[in-house]
Parts: structure tokens; C-alpha cells; sequence
């Protein structure tokens, strides 16, 4: 089966092919972090079944270590800022 059957079908899907690989280039650095986060999630979501923890503790203990990192990371910015004054 043909993913397009004529020209023009065909030259939209390539300008918008190449539309989204300059923006996924010119972003990079954001669609790289991104991609981290969505694996890092994956791969820990799999980990927890595997330890056999049901879906609403996976999301408990997903969103316990997101928040004490983002704590880490406020405290750790508070320390800097004041270490430079």
C-alpha cells in the first residue's frame, strides 16, 4: 500500500517531512530533553511493573521522586545565589 497516490499528495508530504526535521534541528537541545524525559518514564514505568506495583503506585512514586528533584534543584539555586552574595 502506497502512503500517497499522487504528486501533490506526495510534495506535502515531503514539505512537511522537512518542515519538522528543521524544527526538531533547530530545537534540538529542547527535543533532546524531551526525548530523555519520555524514555526515562518509559523505562521506569516498565521497571515498576516488573517489581509488580499497580499503576496508581507507579504514579505515586514517579511523581514523589519528580518533586523532591525539583525541590533539590530550588534549594540547591537558593544555596548558589546565596553563596553569591
Amino acid at each position: 500500500m502506497r502512503l500517497v497516490k499522487s504528486d501533490t499528495k506526495a510534495f506535502i508530504v515531503t514539505v512537511v517531512a522537512i518542515f519538522l526535521l528543521v524544527i526538531i534541528l533547530a530545537w534540538l537541545h529542547v527535543f533532546v530533553h524531551a526525548l530523555l524525559i519520555i524514555s526515562a518514564s518509559i523505562l521506569c514505568t516498565l521497571d515498576t511493573r516488573t517489581v509488580g506495583l499497580s499503576e496508581a503506585q507507579t504514579f505515586c512514586l514517579l511523581s514523589m521522586v519528580s518533586l523532591a528533584g525539583l525541590g533539590l534543584g530550588g534549594l540547591t539555586q537558593q544555596l548558589y545565589l546565596q553563596a553569591l552574595s
